[in-house]
């Protein structure tokens, strides 16, 4: 943890994630968001309003969920995941090595 400035904190603590990025208003985003955002367009990520995050977060909670993500994207990402994985297999039997960071 690291003071930045007078309201401002810098935390590279995996295990301070959930609180910090709880539903509660207890810590709330700086304009430092604002900066990843063509025209400043306030979007979920980057908002610093908080009803408009609520808004946007209520909206997604349903498809964003843990159980939704499972039941529409695991297959997907397992069939790309054993593809990759055939791929770099057969590029390795074939010249004895494999680039993994190929397109």
């Amino acid at each position: 943890m690291v003071r930045i400035g007078p309201t401002e904190v810098s935390i590279s603590d995996p295990s301070a994630t959930r609180e910090i990025y709880s539903v509660k208003e207890a810590y709330r985003k700086t304009s430092f968001y604002l900066d990843f955002v063509p025209k400043r367009v306030p979007h979920i990520f980057s908002t610093t309003d908080s009803d408009l995050h609520r808004r946007y977060r209520r909206l997604l909670s349903s498809p964003m969920s843990e159980t939704s993500l499972h039941s529409v994207y695991y297959a997907a990402v397992e069939a790309n995941a054993n593809l990759a994985i055939l791929r770099i297999r057969e590029e390795m039997e074939a010249r004895g090595a494999a680039n993994v960071f190929k397109r």
